[in-house]
């Protein structure tokens, strides 16, 4: 139980350590060490919201700024995209305060795997998605706490995907933006 939880934001990254134990009977089967973070963060109509308030993510390939600390990230202001899980840098990031978004690609068992491993880490709150089936809408459930992004082309003029929370798209020319 927390009585009065203190919400990660970037500012004031506040996590929580958790242990579970797996019980039957007197035996315990299992004991399970986790941190995990409470955030207020999520969309409303056409607006990301952190903490109630419209917020705009400025986010950056990992790649192409490689050996940039986690503290520099959170002094610009901006949020790392990732194309692969490094644990380290993932929990480096939550106590630093830089939100994370995670690219995942794959089948629908592939996506969900994929997705049940990133809501453990709490950095991660945004996965681009790029799925072969739209209308996968078991994707919502194994994603928890993550808001997922639909990811399209500039070309693609398809309605949004059932399970997206929002949609990226890579633009050279905003005119052309379907």
């Amino acid at each position: 139980i927390v009585p009065d939880p203190c919400f990660w934001t970037p500012e004031y990254p506040y996590d929580y350590g958790v242990e579970v134990e797996l019980v039957q009977g007197s035996e315990c089967l299992a004991v399970a060490e986790r941190r995990l973070v409470i955030r207020r963060f999520g969309v409303r109509g056409r607006r990301l919201l952190l903490e109630g308030k419209p917020w705009v993510v400025r986010g950056v390939s990992h790649d192409d700024v490689p050996g940039v600390s986690a503290a520099a990230w959170r002094a610009a202001n901006a949020a790392m995209s990732i194309d692969h899980v490094e644990p380290a840098l993932l929990e480096d990031a939550a106590r630093q305060g830089v939100l994370v978004i995670a690219k995942v690609a794959g089948a629908l068992d592939e996506l969900t795997e994929q997705l049940h491993r990133l809501k453990l880490f709490g950095a991660v709150g945004v996965v681009e998605v790029l799925p072969r089936d739209k209308s996968a809408t078991s994707l919502k459930k194994a994603a928890g706490n993550l808001l997922l992004a639909q990811v399209c082309s500039s070309a693609e003029t398809a309605p949004s995907a059932m399970w997206a929370d929002l949609v990226v798209c890579d633009v050279v020319n905003s005119q052309r933006l379907p």
